[in-house]
């Protein structure tokens, strides 16, 4: 699925999707959400 969104619509350079395979829900506590799931779209 990525690759066919960026080749429909982020054909501009300095654009780059990655994947992210955690998620920080909103119930969460911010500080100990991105420490814990480092791989979370947040921050990546």
């Amino acid at each position: 699925m990525l690759h066919v969104l960026a080749s429909r619509y982020l054909k501009k350079p300095g654009i780059t999707i990655i994947e992210a395979s955690q998620v920080i829900e909103s119930h969460e506590p911010p500080i100990e959400a991105v420490r814990s799931k480092p791989d979370s779209s947040i921050v990546v």
